[in-house]
Order: C-alpha cells, then structure tokens, then sequence
C-alpha cells in the first residue's frame, strides 16, 4: 500500500533527526560541516532566512551570529555560544531552557525535508478523506519537529479539528503523529484535558485500516464540536423541543451573527458617526467573545488588551508606507564601546502588521484585532504590497487556499494568521467609497454607518425662554447639506454628544462653541469660497427670511435684517451705492459690481438664541420678523418723539 510506504519514509526521516539531536557534539559537527563546499545551498538558504531578518529577539539574534561565523569559516564551539548567550540574554532566564539541541536543530532542517514532510501529509490526508465521511469538512493543521516559539520537538504530526476554531488547542480533534524513535501515534484526543482514544503501535505493528476506523467512529463529535463562542446560542436551541424550522433558521442566523464577525472590514461614512468609537467596541467583542452590551469596565477591558498588543491602533496617511507596515530598512545608532561613541547601523524592522501576524501566529487560541483609521487616506497598494492578497479569508494560514509569499527585505515564508482581524475605518467626506481601489473593496466586507440623530431626541439646550431641540436641528442641517453636496458628506451626531453630559456648566455657550470651532469650519471646507450655500445650510439666507413663516412676504434687503439673527450676515451697495467701493480702492471702477455681496462670520457671543432654531422651525422667522418690525416702530416713535421736542 503506498500510504504505507509514504508513513515508513516520514518514519525514516524522524529517528534520522531525532538521533541527530540526542547528541549535542553531533549537532555541532553538523552546524560546522555547512561551510563545506557540498552544503552551500543549505548556507545559503540559512543565510537569506536569517541575515536578512536581523531579528532583535535574543534566540534569532543568536542564531544569526552563529550562522554569520559559519559563513566566515570559524568554528562554532560550546563555549562560543554560551559566552554569546550570556551576552544577548536581556533577562535573567532569557535562554534558561535553550539548549543546544532547540536553539541548533531547527538550522538543520531544510526546507526540502520540510516540502517533503507537507507533501507526504497531504497524501495521507487524501487517503483519510477517500475513507472517512465529511473529514475534507475539518480544518488542518501540521506540526513539522517544531511545537511553537520556534522550539525543536523530535516528531512530526497533523491534527484535525472543527473549523470553527482558530487553532487545535482547546478543542476535540483527530490526530496523526510520528514520534522520535520512529513509533505511531493517532485517535481522538479530547482537549484541553487531553482525554480521548490514544494508540501508540511500532512502525511495523501500525494497521492504516484501525486507524480509519477510529477515525469514522469520532468524526461526528469533532463535526459537533463548536467553538465556545456558540455554546449560549445552542443550549437554547437544545431547551427548545418546538423549534420548527423558521426559529431555528432564526436561531442559525443569530449564531451566525455573533460568531462569524468578517477577518476584514471597513466602517465607512461621513465625519462624526462613531466609526472610530464603534471600532473599539467591535474589537472587544471579538476578543472576549461576548455582546458589548454584557461587558463591564469596557475601557478598563480594552487598555488591558492594548497593553497584552491583543489590539493595535494605527492610522493611514498620504506618507505612510510598506515599510512602517510590513518590514523595511532602519537606520539604528548602537554603541561602540571601543570609540565610546555611536555607530549608525542598518537593520530589516517588521512593522505593526508582520508583528502583529507573528504574535497571533504564536498564540492561536486568542483573537488580535488590527484596527486602521482613515485607511482611505492611505495608498493602498503602496502600503499592503503583495499582502493584499494573503488577507483574503481563504487565503490566510490553515484556510482552504492559504497562501505564503516571500517578504522583500527579509526574504522569510510569511502568511496571515486566520485569528487576526482587520477592522477599517473611512471617512466618506475625504473620499467617496466609489473611488475606493478596487483590490480593497473586494477583499473587505464594508459596513455604512451613516447619522443617527434620534440619539439626541432628548437633548434640549435652553437660553432664556428659548429651547433648541438639538435632534430636529442636526436632521434639517442634514437634508441640506444632502441636496446641496451628497449624504456622504453630512454631518454625525457625534458633533452635538457632549451636550448630553449632565455636568455641563453652560450648555447653550458650548453649542455656540460647537458651531464657532467644528460645524462652521467644515461647512467652509465642503462650500469652498461659497458662502450663499452656507447660508442655506444655516437659514441665514434672504429668501428664506422673506418666505419662510406666515407673516408678510415681502422682500427685503440685507441691511434690514439685524446681524444678531444670522450665523453669516451679508451685506452690499444697494441701488448703486458707490461708498463702499469709494471707500475702499478710493475710487469708482468700471469693472466692479457696485452691489457686490459680501459675508464675515459672525460672533457667536452677540447672537440670539433664535438663530439656532429658525434653522429647523419655519415659525422662527415669524418671531424674527415681529422683533425687527417692533423695534423699528419704536425706533420710528422715538426719532418722532424726538422731533416734536426739537420743535
């Protein structure tokens, strides 16, 4: 049977390296032996795995400077290493359980034999799958003489588990291994307590036949076997003997929604509608597995996963770039001791995404969450590289279609974890998502998030006997800005949110702030040198003053309206006026409009409160008119008043 032929070849390759390392003398001869002329190609495979990583954690950095005295003919020696390791060491038991054998080995092992080991996997796995039912439904994973943190293990193995779940670790799951003497392992291992069906047979005892039968006997418990974060939803549906189907459909969806969050999405939107703050809170709820709303000391919860670099915040700009984001080359001072001064030294440093991919890589049973804002501002394919590929869903590490590309600089095999999650955010006031590179839009699922002004329903800011009723003011703003622009760039309600803190001082001064230092500002941005639009946003503008309200239509002109009841008073040379112009160039040019309209903004402070809410309330204007009307009849009265007494 060739299977069997394929397991006696694996076999024959563990006991060759597991004796290998049971000797640490060997293991040295076989470390000097690669500067022969024979093993250059292992060298130099050795030299672009490791040279080029210029790693500054103390076991790679070791490792490079013993391959660095191989390729310089020196001999590697005990001694060498251990006055080496007592160098680097940045912690007293920073090498503690690093011996010869696991700092050495992993040298030894060519990315030949490895290729072979994954190719031979693969054929064994084809067979089970020919014989076991639903066994192509599980996810894979390999271990090949290493089990993490890069440390020798004598033995080679696969282990097969519900897909469900990021990594074996805790969970149920099949198994296949070759131990160091050459010896068979394989059943159905119960995780974490490591409980189950174990067989342990010699090669030439080793039955494929028994195996398959233990396996066809526990697929279904691994099939079954879902991961932690269903277990609420499923002792629902178990206490639930009258689900028909349309509630248990509902129930599937339900589960589907609070376990399968996307490995990548964009949060987009215009300025102000809480992506940012909604991020945080979507990387909580992948992390700790659980609805937002159920968390206490939610800000306590997510610095503690900031500083365990669970999560990592980081914000795209027109500078940023693959270096700082993959790998790149950095200039690095280190000191000289023998000139007591620095030297400037080149070094290949991973940047925020490589480390994050490796540290998730290394601790599979949790979640890590990338979190990037404005990600529109930045250039994309400058930025991801040939990455943009590897972050799809199936193409991560353990997926149907994983995918490993060799990096640039460091030219290391890298992958994309399944268990890191990518969480966007855009503004779709800098750029509209119909603009968005196309390689981004395929590969992120993206989520609108648009204003929400019911939120402020209950704010109400009052100045004497006026109450600004902050919900219908945002809304009108809206629907302007939208018929104007676009709804891309309206505005969020994250604008008026301080308002709804109940220790506020003087609530109508820091609305006036809000207009004064945000509102306006933007609306100058998005209205470039067009201030008659921003009037109409505001309801400053003459028309609306003359047909807005019940009381008389007519016209009137920009003088007539006191300054005090707009955000942007204009005003002009009305009938040919030359003395504005007069007055300022000093004489009457042909070629300048004698009424021209001119605006400034105004201070806030010497306002009415009724200019905020004649933006939303037609009857405003009506209020507006009567105390202009009434103020220039008792105007009218007093210079008549006047007039009598002169006579």
């Amino acid at each position: 049977m060739k299977i069997k032929e394929t397991i006696n070849e694996l076999s024959d390759i563990v006991k060759k390296i597991s004796k290998l390392g049971d000797n640490e003398d060997d293991i040295l001869n076989e470390i000097n032996s690669l500067m022969i002329p024979k093993k250059s190609h292992q060298l130099k495979e050795l030299s672009d795995k490791y040279l080029r990583k210029n790693s500054d954690e103390p076991v790679g950095y070791l490792r490079r400077v013993i391959i660095e005295k191989v390729i310089s003919k020196e001999i590697v020696t005990k001694e060498f290493i251990e006055e080496r390791k007592n160098k680097y060491k940045i912690k007293p038991k920073t090498f503690s359980s690093w011996n010869l054998k696991r700092l050495l080995m992993p040298l030894l092992i060519t990315s030949e034999t490895i290729s072979y080991i994954k190719n031979s996997f693969e054929k064994i796995q084809s067979y089970i799958t020919q014989e076991v039912r639903s066994f192509s439904d599980l996810k894979y994973k390999t271990y090949i003489f290493d089990k993490g943190r890069n440390f020798f293990y004598p033995g080679i193995w696969f282990s097969c588990y519900n897909k469900s779940y990021p990594s074996p670790k805790n969970c149920k799951q099949l198994f296949f291994e070759i131990v160091q003497n050459g010896e068979i392992k394989y059943g159905f291992s119960e995780k974490p307590d490591d409980s189950g069906i174990r067989t342990e047979v010699k090669l030439d005892d080793f039955d494929v036949n028994k195996m398959i039968d233990i396996f066809k006997e526990n697929i279904d418990k691994i099939l079954n076997d879902i991961n932690g974060k269903d277990k609420d939803i499923d002792k629902k549906i178990n206490q639930n003997d009258e689900v028909n189907d349309k509630g248990h459909d509902y129930i599937q969806k339900q589960k589907s929604n609070l376990c399968n969050y996307p490995l990548n999405q964009i949060l987009y939107g215009p300025p102000g509608t809480g992506k940012t703050y909604h991020s945080k809170r979507l990387a909580l709820e992948i992390i700790s597995g659980k609805n937002i709303e159920k968390l206490e000391n939610r800000l306590d919860q997510y610095k503690k996963f900031l500083e365990q670099e669970q999560i990592q915040f980081i914000t795209f700009h027109q500078s940023y770039g693959y270096e700082e984001f993959v790998e790149g080359i950095k200039p690095i001072l280190v000191d000289n001791n023998e000139e007591l001064s620095k030297d400037l030294v080149y070094k290949i440093k991973a940047g925020i995404f490589k480390q994050m991919c490796e540290k998730a890589s290394r601790e599979e049973s949790k979640q890590f969450v990338l979190i990037i804002d404005e990600i529109n501002r930045g250039n994309i394919s400058k930025i991801f590289g040939e990455l943009i590929t590897l972050i799809e869903e199936d193409k991560r590490i353990n997926a149907a279609e994983e995918i490993f590309t060799c990096l640039p600089y460091s030219n290391e095999n890298f992958g994309v974890p399944g268990n890191l999650y990518i969480i966007g955010t855009m503004n779709t006031a800098d750029r509209s998502i119909a603009l968005m590179d196309n390689a981004l839009r395929r590969r992120f699922k993206f989520v609108e998030m648009m204003a929400k002004p019911q939120l402020l329903r209950d704010v109400v800011v009052r100045k004497d006997d006026v109450e600004i009723k902050i919900e219908q003011l945002m809304k009108k703003i809206n629907e302007r800005i939208e018929f104007l622009y676009d709804r891309d760039h309206t505005i969020g309600h994250s604008f008026f949110w301080d308002l709804k803190k109940e220790d506020l001082v003087d609530p109508y001064q820091d609305l006036c702030n809000i207009f004064s230092n945000k509102l306006i500002p933007l609306l100058q941005e998005y209205f470039y040198d067009d201030w008659e639009k921003i009037q109409m946003v505001l309801g400053d503008h003459l028309k609306q003053f003359e047909n807005f309200g019940k009381a008389d239509k007519s016209k009137w002109n920009e003088e007539h309206l006191d300054k005090k009841y707009r955000f942007v008073p204009s005003f002009t040379n009305l009938e040919g006026n030359k003395t504005m112009e007069m007055q300022v160039l000093g004489f009457d040019h042909e070629d300048i409009d004698d009424t021209k309209v001119c605006y400034k903004l105004n201070n806030l402070e010497d306002i009415s409160a009724l200019v905020f809410t004649k933006i939303y309330d037609e009857e405003t204007y009506d209020k507006i008119k009567d105390e202009i009307n009434n103020r220039e009849k008792d105007k009218m009265k007093s210079e008549s008043t006047d007039n009598d007494q002169s006579q």
